[in-house]
């Protein structure tokens, strides 16, 4: 096992591991899965889009609520992953 130290803006770093930690995933684990798709694919194993604001998939939900309709959290961030996957989706 080898170690490698990336020098990371600390936003950046913030927003990457949460997003990672939303996804079950860390650091280590998602380099870790790109190394090795990276060799399977022999690709980069993901494609570059223009980033989405979260306020542009807190729009896209609560368009598609009924007024007034409590969404608890664990829902929310569900509908929150949906989004983001079926905006991934339409992308292919």
């Amino acid at each position: 096992m080898s170690t490698i130290t990336f020098r990371y803006p600390t936003k950046l770093k913030a927003q990457f591991e949460e997003m990672l930690a939303a996804l079950g995933l860390n650091m280590s684990s998602y380099f870790s899965m790109s190394a090795n798709q990276l060799i399977i694919q022999k690709k980069i194993p993901f494609e570059a889009i223009a980033p989405q604001t979260l306020y542009d998939e807190l729009d896209f939900i609560s368009a598609n609520r009924k007024k007034d309709q409590y969404v608890p959290y664990g829902e929310f961030i569900g509908n929150l992953r949906a989004a983001a996957i079926g905006n991934s989706a339409n992308d292919e």
